[in-house]
């Protein structure tokens, strides 16, 4: 039986354009860090998170978008790409939830979490800062 080499390049055939639209996507998160509100050192959303109404926010844009697709400015694409932007920015405030509950089970003054593979290999990891960074 051949064993599978991860350094194979594999052909994918996207049935839905995911290709496409992550291209997309990514051109488009690309453009928000160059527009006016997101100059700065920290963006507006960063505080929001901080401050630990992260979830509600994202996942409020989330619904606000796609609710609004259709209807403001039509079957507007950049509503999708908002909508996905925002679920991202939830898999942040996800991580940085995860990594806070794993900090919360730790003795007191450690800053690692060890992780160990199936194979026996250990990584230890940093915990996140406040901004997940």
């Amino acid at each position: 039986m051949p064993k599978f080499d991860e350094s194979d390049e594999r052909t994918i055939d996207y049935r839905y354009g995911e290709d496409i639209t992550l291209k997309e996507l990514k051109e488009y998160i690309d453009a928000t860090y160059s527009q006016h509100y997101s100059r700065s050192k920290f963006q507006a959303t960063e505080f929001i998170i901080d401050n630990g109404h992260g979830e509600g926010f994202c996942l409020g844009n989330v619904m606000k978008y796609a609710q609004r697709y259709g209807k403001k400015n039509g079957r507007d694409k950049k509503d999708l790409l908002k909508i996905i932007h925002y679920a991202i920015m939830m898999m942040h405030v996800h991580r940085i939830e995860e990594d806070r509950a794993a900090m919360s089970i730790l003795p007191e003054g450690a800053n690692t979490i060890t992780i160990t593979s199936d194979s026996g290999n250990t990584v230890e990891i940093p915990s996140l800062g406040p901004h997940g960074y």
